[in-house]
């Protein structure tokens, strides 16, 4: 019988090859592992010590505690307390590597990371033990008092590189080493906390671009990844929408397309500066405030940015990342803001069904700027506090966290300039009362008090000013004069508006068409209904409103 001594038994133990111990359990003493395979043991205690436990080294200098040596313990050295090991986070019971300054390992975990530790030290090239960094699994500072350098197990599996971010558009890799990309530490581009160069991160190496671990790996778990081969396949090298025709240069270095052909529209258009202010423009439907492309044969306007659209492009905002498809719908319902448009640009997902992004959405990213404030805002997908443009409070925002300043989507993507009935003039969005009289907070559409801190829209020329929610409806972004075919009539219906005292009233509900209307324009043909009669968005729109809190029974308002 051979017998040998261990310092955490009292009698000697024996050596057996194979585990021949009748009882149904017999747990290592030192990792509380069942006992398989070589072990030793002392059956009058009901001891046993598979043979890793017991060849264990009763001291140990760890790569990722480098200052200290592990001293092996048969129990965690606390009183009334118990030991929690660093690299797995569960409960220390048995054998424990411990340092006098709290770090304390299973047995097990500290052979394991110490082979982990030193592979990882062997791959980085002409990196010392002092520039591999402390990581946690939520990248806190928690054993940063104790000076030791440690990963925990969770941390260890980290995917290496996540392809294309989608919040990015590039690569990101995780890395212990930020100078290796020679990257600065900064706020993370999530959270917009900072990101704590001792931990792990990931980042862009091409681009100024970090976000902590878990920030990254989170937000990267929401998406569905489709990787269709797009940009193997170089279909998103020549993404222009658009072909030129004539260029002019503008300085030393700047060209600009003067002339180009257009796949939204059959004629050349042209580049102006002539900004016309009672013009919209047919891409995104707002009015034409900066330089545009125009139609010299027909009433066709885009923004120079709208121009620029590629006719693929992937939204960070949207589940399946798959490169989305720009197109020219008649009639859509913008399933991110709610809103319905007419003859316009939208991106279209071939994943969802009937799912439409339009323009100003599209152009929204996770960081955004608004004449509102002076400041970037961020997107922050938790956020306590008031929305600054309406009041209402906020489960998400984007904000100014240093300005407390905070808005809700709608808020943010709020148009600078509308027309509305209530005037012949453009109304203007407006952050500021400058009236300090109480008297005049008065909206000129609902004849109801308004909030001189939340914002409104206003024409300073006949002095009214609105809510924007009186303001803006669900058919703020319908334009008028467009066409439409629809099922039930065989002639195209022309989108307006009838104001006058006596119009005629809806082939359908048989009620005046005072609001947005479909009209028949062919001679002695006198059809005209409700949009709402006939719009096939109708039931999302109202559920949209009610989730809006206007209420169930609310109706689609000018």
């Amino acid at each position: 019988m051979e017998l040998h001594h261990h310092f955490s038994h009292q009698h000697p133990l024996e050596f057996m090859e194979e585990h021949n111990i009748k009882s149904e359990k017999a747990n290592c003493s030192g990792c509380g592992e069942q006992v398989s395979g070589p072990s030793y043991s002392c059956t009058e205690c009901e001891f046993y010590l598979d043979k890793k436990c017991f060849e264990a080294s009763p001291e140990v200098n760890h790569p990722f505690h480098p200052k200290h040596s592990l001293k092996l313990l048969a129990s965690p050295p606390y009183i009334g307390s118990w030991a929690i090991c660093a690299f797995c986070d569960r409960r220390c019971e048995n054998f424990v590597y411990h340092c006098s300054c709290k770090l304390d390992l299973h047995v097990k975990c500290a052979l394991f990371s110490k082979t982990i530790a030193e592979n990882k030290i062997g791959e980085l090239e002409g990196v010392s033990q002092n520039d591999l960094l402390v990581s946690s699994e939520n990248g806190s500072e928690e054993l940063e008092e104790t000076e030791c350098f440690a990963f925990h197990e969770s941390c260890i599996s980290l995917q290496p590189i996540i392809k294309r971010f989608p919040r990015h558009g590039h690569s990101i890799s995780h890395t212990f080493i930020l100078g290796k990309y020679e990257i600065k530490s900064g706020k993370c581009k999530i959270c917009h906390e900072e990101v704590n160069s001792k931990h792990g991160c990931y980042c862009c190496s091409d681009c100024n671009y970090i976000v902590h671990t878990n920030c990254g790996i989170e937000d990267y778990r929401w998406y569905k990844i489709f990787d269709d081969g797009s940009e193997e396949k170089g279909e998103l090298l020549n993404n222009s929408a658009f072909d030129v025709i004539k260029e002019a240069k503008l300085g030393e270095n700047d060209v600009i397309p003067t002339e180009i052909k257009h796949l939204s529209h059959p004629h050349n258009l042209i580049f102006s500066n002539d900004v016309k202010d009672d013009k919209y423009c047919d891409g995104c439907v707002l009015f034409i405030s900066t330089s545009f492309y125009h139609c010299a044969q027909c009433d066709f306007f885009l923004h120079k940015s709208c121009a620029k659209l590629p006719k693929k492009m992937y939204d960070w905002d949207h589940i399946h990342q798959r490169p989305l498809t720009l197109d020219l719908q008649a009639v859509l319902l913008c399933r991110l803001c709610g809103f319905e448009f007419n003859n316009c640009f939208s991106y279209s997902c071939n994943v969802c069904k009937d799912h439409h992004t339009c323009v100003p959405c599209i152009k929204t990213s996770d960081t955004f700027t608004c004449q509102g404030h002076e400041h970037r805002l961020f997107f922050y997908e938790k956020y306590e506090g008031q929305c600054n443009g309406c009041g209402e409070n906020l489960e998400n925002a984007y904000a100014c966290k240093e300005c407390k300043f905070a808005l809700e989507y709608n808020c943010l993507t709020l148009p600078d300039k509308i027309q509305h009935k209530c005037d012949e003039h453009p109304l203007m969005l407006t952050y500021v009362e400058d009236n300090i009289y109480s008297k005049y907070h008065y909206c000129d559409i609902c004849e109801r008090r308004r909030n001189a801190s939340r914002w409104f829209y206003r024409c300073a020329i006949c002095d009214n000013s609105a809510h924007t929610d009186c303001v803006i409806d669900a058919y703020s972004y319908m334009k008028l004069g467009k066409t439409y075919t629809a099922k039930d009539h065989p002639h195209p219906l022309t989108f307006t508006r009838k104001i006058y005292d006596y119009p005629p009233e809806c082939h359908i509900c048989e009620e005046h068409c005072e609001d947005l209307s479909a009209e028949c324009l062919e001679n002695g043909c006198n059809y005209i209904v409700h949009w709402k009669c006939i719009d096939p968005y109708r039931k999302d729109i109202l559920q949209w409103l009610r989730w809006r809190h206007m209420g169930e029974d609310k109706e689609v308002h000018d």
